[in-house]
Formats: C-alpha cells, structure tokens, sequence
C-alpha cells in the first residue's frame, strides 16, 4: 500500500470571517482536495462566503519556486558583486 505524502493546495475563497476579509488566495498543506478545504475551514472560520472553483495541487510549483530561490541566493553568495546594481556615472 502506497503511503500519501503531504501536498500544498491553494484554495481560493472569497469571503469574510468574524474580523472581516479572508485572503482571496490561500495555501494550505493537505494530503487531498477535501483535506484543504476542511484545513481551510478549520484555520480561517469563515461566516461567509464560497469557494471559486476546487483546490488546486500546486506542491510542484512550490517546490521549483523554493529550488529557484535557493539557486538565486548561493549564486549571489558566490557573487555578490553580480547581484548588486551598476550605478552608471
């Protein structure tokens, strides 16, 4: 039997809760769709509301944007003058 692994899923919602306006979109770790609609509902409380479509499986996006940004920073560690912008004179 195949163990399930963790996923991130952004659900979008447009609604309010009891202090006013949840974020349009939001991330939540989940191991399926209903999983984060339900870690949604348990985190936010929302009075009011729907959901705008179902959850969408974005573990893959966040990992190359994770793996994306460390490249950025060990190449602006091994170069920090690259980084920086040129001032022209």
């Amino acid at each position: 039997m195949q163990t399930r692994a963790m996923r991130v899923y952004q659900i979008t919602f447009s609604g309010l809760d009891v202090k006013g306006v949840i974020p349009m979109f939001t991330r939540v770790n989940a191991m399926t769709g209903k999983g984060a609609i339900k870690a949604f509902i348990e985190r936010y409380k929302p009075v009011q509301g729907w959901f705008l479509g179902d959850p969408e499986d974005i573990t893959d996006k966040v990992k190359k944007e994770a793996e994306e940004a460390e490249r950025r920073n060990e190449k602006s560690r091994d170069n920090p003058a690259s980084s920086m912008p040129q001032k022209s004179l």
